[in-house]
């Protein structure tokens, strides 16, 4: 979806950072594009190790780490798709983002929105394992306070996932 909201040009001489990078495709991706730094962050070892082989000769740089100490330096656009239901602590985490985003950067939200009253984060049961969704009300009212955003896809379910994930484009 968030490689859909991107024009070719998007990512041309820009840092990027993606957290939740699997594979690295998406990387590589900004890479092929003239992405000027591209680093990747993911918990699973065995996608960083994946993604290093794959794609760490093209000057790539993958790291095995959770998103809460993000590396240092400005990254003009940060993805962060379809992870947040992993992340423990998803508000610091959007702390964090804010800090090393550039003045003029953007970050590229996608996530899963449970389309409920109140701020809270709601328990859903995939296939797979259990995780934690935020209402509309506490992404927009807590989650992204302090950030200009703009919807920018919406509500598209994906199989295995039966909560639908829309895109934001966060300044």
């Amino acid at each position: 979806l968030a490689r859909m909201m991107l024009k070719g040009g998007a990512v041309k001489d820009k840092a990027i950072l993606e957290i939740g990078c699997g594979d690295g495709q998406f990387c590589h991706w900004a890479r092929e594009r003239g992405a000027s730094r591209v680093i990747g962050l993911d918990l699973d070892e065995a996608c960083v190790n994946a993604a290093v082989q794959t794609y760490g000769p093209s000057g790539i740089e993958f790291r095995q780490q959770r998103g809460d100490a993000l590396p240092e330096g400005r990254f003009d656009i940060v993805f962060w798709m379809n992870t947040m239901q992993h992340e423990r602590a998803p508000r610091r985490l959007l702390e964090a983002i804010r800090r090393v985003l550039a003045p003029s950067g953007l970050l590229v939200l996608e996530c899963g929105v449970v389309e409920r009253p109140g701020r809270s984060m709601v328990r859903i049961a995939r296939k797979s394992d259990v995780c934690l969704y935020p209402t509309l009300e506490l992404l927009m009212k807590e989650f992204l306070h302090g950030f200009a955003v703009r919807g920018f896809h919406k509500r598209e379910v994906l199989a295995g996932d039966p909560v639908p994930r829309d895109v934001f484009h966060c300044t």
